[in-house]
C-alpha cells in the first residue's frame, strides 16, 4: 500500500497550471484568496476570474491583484 502511495504522490505532485482562465469561486474568502494568489503568480501568466459575493469573504483579500478601476462590487 505504501508503494502505491508514493507511486501516486509522485504523479500527482507538482502539477502546475499554466495560461489558463481559472475561475474561482469564494474567492475573497480565506482559502479561495490564497488560491488565487498561487494562480495570480505573474510566471504562469493566468488569467483569473473570481467569484464571491462576499458574505463572509472581503474584498481586502484581494484587492492587492487588481488596479482600483478593475474592481467590481455586484448586488
Amino acid at each position: 500500500m505504501e508503494q502505491h502511495t508514493q507511486q501516486y504522490n509522485k504523479q500527482h505532485t507538482n502539477k502546475t497550471i499554466t495560461n489558463s482562465t481559472c475561475i474561482v469561486t469564494g474567492g475573497a474568502g480565506f482559502i479561495g484568496s490564497h488560491l488565487v494568489d498561487a494562480l495570480a503568480t505573474p510566471a504562469l501568466q493566468n488569467h483569473i476570474i473570481i467569484i464571491d459575493n462576499l458574505s463572509t469573504g472581503k474584498l481586502a483579500n484581494i484587492a492587492h491583484h487588481f488596479p482600483k478601476q478593475k474592481q467590481k462590487e455586484t448586488n
